[in-house]
């Protein structure tokens, strides 16, 4: 099993290769939920193999959705019936995409049961905005205690406006909206790549919904969709991931299968640390630093500024960085549980009270050691240090990681990483 596995791994040299970017692992969690809306079979196509997508496939299957994959990378969905509208607590308990299903079940069945949501452990991500949007829409709820259970006599279309721009409660008041009488729109809509391809994705399978990529969607609600065949889009945290390897282990790496537009704020902030980042073909970038990478500040916003699942590794980077950098969290407030384990290789960081700021002062090189990954985007930052320094490192707790990242072990290893997955000993 994966939580009684942990990465060796030993550093201190450049990485250098090809690698292609897998599937967008949030973009996928949010279409999986969005196809429940459709009647009739829908084909999901380069799908990564990671466990937050199996853990999706079990919630979906608990609702009597035939769901399974037909060949690698290519997941069958049948949502032309749905026999149950309780979602089981042992799966949704363990990752927070999972909620979304409530409003699509809700939508094609007039009642759905889903508990809280669970997930890393990150900072407060409440779902009352989600429930608000689901109750504007006409639903009622009969349970928001462990359970989010509602039900309704007919969605009508509204207008919504959340406080904050959510990606995930975008999404699920998106979804639901589809199949509501009359218009809905969404004021404060956030436009991360995860919501504006999930919108092309329910245009295709027949939904009505225009100004996608803007704070004001409009979605006019039809009576049926149907299913339809789609392609997953590139991981973005991913292939920022692997651009960071490059980076900090003065490696030289091409990504193909990369959309720059969705990473256009992560590569300026590359760029301004020195890291040579070059488009070497219609998809595909290099990544590439000779030199020790300059120290620059960081803030983290929402799109398009740079995204919070990259911030755990560019701070890894900043901490091998000639000056000192100025890291500030604005998305969540746990987010910096990862910079303790960095001390443990050498790192010199210290996060201000609030838990928002982390000041860092580069060294000239991390040192191996033993280190346990706090939540998956921290895992990662990890896995950065390990790939930079000198000597032997352990991570434990490497389930976050495998949640998020298809295959690393072996990517790692096709750009020349000394890397192994250790079977924990009981006991």
């Amino acid at each position: 099993m994966e939580k009684n596995n942990y990465f060796v791994i030993n550093g201190s040299r450049p990485l250098e290769g090809k690698v292609v970017c897998s599937g967008s692992k949030n973009i996928c969690l949010a279409i999986m939920a969005g196809s429940i809306l459709g009647k009739g079979i829908t084909v999901l196509e380069n799908v990564p193999c990671i466990s937050d997508v199996n853990t999706m496939i079990k919630v979906i299957r608990s609702l009597g959705v035939k769901c399974e994959f037909i060949s690698p990378g290519s997941l069958e969905i049948d949502a032309t019936d749905i026999t149950n509208t309780v979602t089981e607590y042992k799966y949704v308990e363990k990752m927070r995409a999972s909620f979304n299903v409530l409003g699509p079940v809700l939508a094609r069945c007039g009642r759905a049961s889903v508990s809280r949501p669970g997930g890393c452990d990150i900072g407060e991500r409440p779902v009352d905005c989600h429930i608000y949007g689901l109750k504007k829409l006409g639903a009622s709820s009969i349970d928001e205690t462990k359970n989010i259970e509602m039900t309704h006599n007919g969605l009508v279309g509204n207008s919504i406006m959340f406080d904050k721009e959510s990606v995930g409660a975008t999404q699920h008041i998106m979804m639901t909206a589809c199949l509501a009488k009359g218009k809905t729109i969404i004021l404060n809509a956030n436009c991360e790549p995860e919501v504006t391809e999930l919108a092309t994705f329910l245009v295709k399978m027949g939904a009505n919904i225009s100004g996608i990529g803007t704070k004001q969607i409009t979605i006019e609600g039809v009576e049926e969709l149907r299913g339809i065949r789609y392609r997953i889009p590139f991981d973005r945290i991913e292939a920022g991931s692997f651009a960071v390897f490059a980076a900090i282990t003065k490696g030289n790496i091409i990504l193909e299968d990369v959309i720059t537009g969705h990473m256009s704020a992560f590569l300026m902030k590359l760029k301004d640390c020195g890291v040579d980042v070059k488009d070497v073909g219609e998809h595909s970038i290099r990544f590439s630093c000779k030199e020790r990478p300059k120290a620059i500040d960081l803030t983290t916003s929402i799109f398009p500024g740079f995204p919070t699942d990259m911030m755990p590794a560019f701070a890894t980077l900043m901490s091998i960085a000639d000056g000192t950098s100025v890291i500030t969290e604005n998305i969540f407030n746990n987010r910096f549980k990862f910079a303790a384990e960095l001390q443990r290789m050498g790192a010199i960081n210290k996060l201000n009270e609030d838990k928002k700021t982390c000041l860092i002062t580069g060294v000239e090189q991390l040192t191996g050691a033993m280190v346990s990954a706090p939540d998956l985007r921290g895992g990662i930052a990890l896995v950065t240090a390990a790939l930079a320094a000198v000597g032997e490192s352990s991570i434990d707790h490497i389930r976050y990681i495998l949640r998020g990242y298809e295959n690393l072990p072996e990517k790692l290893k096709n750009i020349s990483a000394d890397i192994k997955i250790i079977p924990k000993k009981r006991g």
